[in-house]
This record gives structure tokens, sequence and C-alpha cells, in this order.
């Protein structure tokens, strides 16, 4: 079984593939940094409305 997978050889990646692997990743990254920067900006205004809310119930 294994000298079957010896005999295949491997074939250069094209650059097309290459480019497109980390373009994606590139993309990916850029995401999910943005998406993370408005979540934490939107939890913070969820905490700070809550504070508020708690604020104001104790009085």
């Amino acid at each position: 079984l294994g000298g079957a997978q010896n005999k295949i050889s491997k074939m250069p990646v094209s650059s097309l593939i290459k480019f497109s692997r980390y373009s994606a990743l590139t993309v990916g990254l850029a995401y999910g940094y943005t998406r993370n920067k408005r979540l934490v900006k939107k939890e913070a205004a969820l905490k700070a409305q809550e504070a508020a809310k708690k604020g104001a119930g104790k009085k």
C-alpha cells in the first residue's frame, strides 16, 4: 500500500492558486479585524447602557 503512494509525483502549485490562497487569507484577516473592532464598540455601548440602567435603578 505504501509503495503506490511513493510513485505519485508532486505537481507544482499554480501561481493563480497561490495568489488566490493568500488573497483569501488577507481578506479574511482584514474582515476579522474590522468585525472585531465593530463588536468591541457595540459591546462597550451595551455595557455602558446596562451600567446606566443599574445606576438609575438604585436611586
